[in-house]
Formats: structure tokens, C-alpha cells, sequence
């Protein structure tokens, strides 16, 4: 899996294939600019805070806050029951195109190109108003139509897609708006955290290169999303998996 340092646009649709609300909005808070994703760990003593942290982001307009669980601390006593190794890969991808090499927990990625400890809101704003300031005029705004047998995504064409090379991934994004976890053994050993908009599915739907593109998702591809569960994200990289 590769990343280019910045994520191209987000589209959130908040219903199912029968809705017919434009996705490029979030009923009730307008157009998504701001990816937020929280790498946290039930092994991680210091988690709880951004956890809770997180869902600050989740209720505010213009902001996808999406929490990934991690395996990285399954050996201190208490294997994470909602982390995925590729979660992992997806955070360590993101360090070696920083080129830091800085993946630890609780750490959050702003808008695919920076970083800042999960519980730190402060560092979180601050992220947020350099990215912001960095990705002007590269954002694209994807639309979305309702079919009988599923969703049809378009995608425009990139303006100044000949000045810089685009070599994006179309991204499914399935969450669950809240899990809350009993924890039994490890640092939390007592406690139950409660996680907030948990990445369930993350899956590769498509690509684009700068040029207009639709692409159609069946309704199969689409199972498990209902209001407010699924969202899309246009970003550079390789497809991975």
C-alpha cells in the first residue's frame, strides 16, 4: 500500500442506495473538508482520552472523523477485538511517506498529511489549519446518485490534473457510529472505552487519473450501509488492500 502525503476529497453518503441526497454533503452539517483518522489501540493505556476526543470531531459540521483500531500492542496482554492488521499498514504506510516514521497510539492523521498525538486538540486545530491552508485547490467534489441496483459515483475531471500527476484510490468506507469494549486484561484491564465511528470495511471501489470518471457500486458492495455508516474518500495512492 502507497500514499502521496494528501488526502483529494471526501464524500460522505448517509443513507442507502435509495436515498438521492447528494453525497458531497452530510445532512445537516454541509460539505465535508476535513478526514480525521484516530490510529488508537485497546492496549494502549493512553487511548482512552482521544477516543473520547474523537467523538467531539464526529458531531462537528464539515468533519469525517473515522477511528481505526490497531494490532501494534496485541502482546501486552489484550488482543484488540476491533483492530485489523490493515489498519496497521495503513498507518505505518502513512509514516514512510511523511518519512518520519512515527507511528505510535494514540496518533491522529489530518487530512492524510500530517499527525498529532490523538489527545492533543490543540495539535489536532493546529494540523487542521495547515492541511487545510496546504490542500487548497485540491479538493474534488464527487457526486453521487441512487440507481435501482446501487450507486453511481462521478467524479470530474481535474483541472490542473496535467500539471501534477493523479493517481488516486476510490475508497468504501463502512463504520459503526459507536462499540463500546469491556476490557479484561492489558493497561485498560477494568475499564470500557467506548470508540466512535470504528472502521468496519475499507475497500478499494475504484481509481482515478485526473480525467472525468464514473463508477457504478452494486447494491452487494453497499450491504451494511445505513444512515450515517458509509462514506467515500477520494485519495491519492495505490489501491492496497
Amino acid at each position: 500500500m502507497r500514499f502521496r502525503p494528501l488526502s483529494l476529497l471526501i464524500a460522505v453518503f448517509a443513507g442507502t442506495v435509495h436515498l438521492t441526497s447528494s453525497a458531497a454533503q452530510q445532512p445537516g452539517t454541509g460539505q465535508i473538508n476535513c478526514v480525521l483518522e484516530l490510529y488508537t489501540s485497546q492496549g494502549c493505556s493512553s487511548c482512552p482520552p482521544a477516543d473520547a476526543l474523537l467523538k467531539t470531531y464526529t458531531d462537528r459540521s464539515g468533519v469525517l472523523a473515522l477511528s481505526f483500531n490497531v494490532d501494534i500492542w496485541d502482546n501486552l496482554g489484550w488482543k484488540d477485538t476491533l483492530a485489523s492488521p490493515k489498519y496497521t499498514q495503513r498507518q505505518r504506510a502513512y509514516a514512510r511517506t511523511r518519512g518520519d516514521g512515527q507511528v505510535y497510539t494514540p496518533q491522529t492523521v489530518i487530512n492524510g498529511m500530517a499527525h498529532a498525538v490523538g489527545s492533543d486538540r490543540a495539535g489536532i486545530e493546529q494540523e487542521i489549519k495547515v492541511t487545510d491552508s496546504k490542500g487548497k485547490g485540491l479538493r474534488v467534489a464527487l457526486g453521487v446518485a441512487a440507481e435501482t441496483d446501487g450507486l453511481q459515483v462521478n467524479v470530474p475531471a481535474w483541472s490542473i490534473a496535467r500539471a501534477a500527476a493523479v493517481d488516486a484510490t476510490l475508497w468504501l468506507v463502512k463504520f459503526t457510529p459507536r462499540v463500546e469494549v469491556a476490557i479484561k486484561r492489558g493497561e485498560n484491564s477494568g475499564r470500557t472505552v467506548a470508540y466512535h465511528n470504528v472502521v468496519r470495511e475499507f475497500t478499494p471501489v475504484g481509481s482515478w487519473m485526473g480525467e472525468a470518471k464514473t463508477t457504478k457500486l452494486a447494491r452487494a458492495a453497499l450491504a451494511g450501509c445505513t444512515p450515517g455508516t458509509c462514506a467515500l474518500l477520494l485519495q491519492q495512492g495505490g489501491t492496497g488492500s
